[in-house]
């Protein structure tokens, strides 16, 4: 084990001691987990001094002698809680892989299997139960991306956590992530080029806003959407000074459910953008 300055991480570095938050109390990244940019650049930004690595890991970066009252591992969450953080992070990745292989079964036969999303969102839901915890792991993860399946789940399950610190009920928290989820799903009706990078986005403005229509257009038959839902989807772009679209509504016209929504999308689209933003600072 190698104790590596946070300046001095590299990406593809494997960590040997779950990374925690400076109180101790939260697991921000796994034993075991492999250093991304965007990983490297949170832990600067929650101000960790050092993280330790797995020896064999290949580095040329100084090594930090310890001293014995060093060497012990700050204090371990409970291991109920330590499992439920896993399961989390599990439970993401595996939803992220189902939802991409939906929306690809959508853009070829523009059918959509309502209720193997309706599964994911119940997952994700399942594991809302240490809030705090889940939204510092949500937050630490995320990173620069043009994935359409891991910003949907990412949104779903931000707006849950959301949903849940503003004290909303569980039927309500459900159909939040339920909607997220599908929030854009009339992308898949669009052509994947548009969506490459920030240019592209920036310069197709316009063609990628009838995105909505096209999520409306998707789901407007389904007998297993309630109107509730319906509405959050296609209002997630209104904003409360009625600049959004596609309706330009306002204020208290705009369900509370999209406002949710659109707040956290807005967060995703600017962490996917960058790799130097701070998610925590964001929210």
């Amino acid at each position: 084990m190698k104790k590596i300055a946070s300046a001095d991480l590299q990406p593809g570095m494997i960590v040997a001691e779950a990374i925690h938050s400076l109180n101790g109390k939260q697991i921000l990244f796994p034993k075991g987990g492999t250093l991304t940019n965007k990983t490297i650049q949170n832990i600067k930004n929650w101000d960790i001094a050092y993280v330790r690595i797995e020896s064999h890991t290949d580095t040329g970066a100084e090594i930090i002698e310890e001293g014995p009252e060093e060497a012990s591992s700050p204090s371990e969450l409970p291991p109920i809680l330590i499992k439920k953080a896993m399961d989390f992070d599990h439970t993401l990745q595996d939803s992220v892989e189902q939802v991409d292989a939906l929306f690809n079964s959508i853009r070829n036969n523009k059918k959509i299997d309502i209720k193997h999303f309706h599964k994911i969102a119940s997952g994700i839901f399942e594991h809302l139960i240490y809030p705090s915890e889940a939204v510092n792991r949500l937050l630490f993860s995320l990173t620069p991306h043009n994935s359409l399946a891991y910003h949907s789940v990412m949104v779903a399950a931000l707006s849950g956590m959301l949903a849940e610190w503003m004290n909303f009920s569980s039927k309500d928290i459900k159909e939040i992530i339920f909607a997220g989820l599908l929030h854009d799903v009339g992308k898949t009706q669009l052509p994947l080029e548009l969506f490459m990078d920030k240019d592209s986005v920036t310069a197709h403005s316009e063609k990628i806003q009838t995105h909505v229509l096209l999520t409306f257009k998707l789901l407007k038959d389904s007998r297993a959407l309630s109107p509730t839902i319906l509405t959050a989807i296609v209002q997630h772009h209104e904003y409360m000074d009625g600049s959004g679209y596609p309706q330009q509504l306002s204020g208290e016209n705009i369900h509370v459910f999209a406002r949710v929504i659109g707040v956290v999308n807005h967060l995703s689209n600017m962490i996917a953008e960058s790799e130097s933003i701070n998610p925590f600072m964001l929210l």
